[in-house]
């Protein structure tokens, strides 16, 4: 069981570790406007963590609003799609471990 969990953090530690590489190494030059506007779609979705518990339309809507505002922002949209996964409910998350 220890060495499972060793392998998953170590796979998620890697892909974590590349997408800050492609971040830095194959960004453009940076647009505050669009970070931004990036910054407000962050807040957004925590708000709608808040009141609505299941991941649904609107956090698709605002990811695909935060995703092309880090896209124009000079920061390689990679970096969107973590941004986007951590905001996933946490109660919808605890609902797919009892499942299985």
């Amino acid at each position: 069981m220890a060495l499972r969990i060793f392998l998953t953090a170590l796979a998620i530690i890697d892909d974590l570790g590349a997408i800050v590489v492609i971040a830095l190494f194959y960004g453009h030059a940076i647009s505050f406007w669009y970070l931004l506007v990036a910054g407000g779609c962050m807040v957004l979705l925590l708000l709608l963590n808040k009141w609505v518990k299941r991941f649904g339309i609107g956090h698709v809507l605002v990811g695909l609003v935060l995703w092309y505002a880090i896209f124009c922002s000079g920061v390689h949209a990679t970096v969107a799609g973590v941004l986007l996964a951590l905001t996933v409910p946490v109660a919808q998350i605890s609902g797919l471990e009892r499942r299985c």
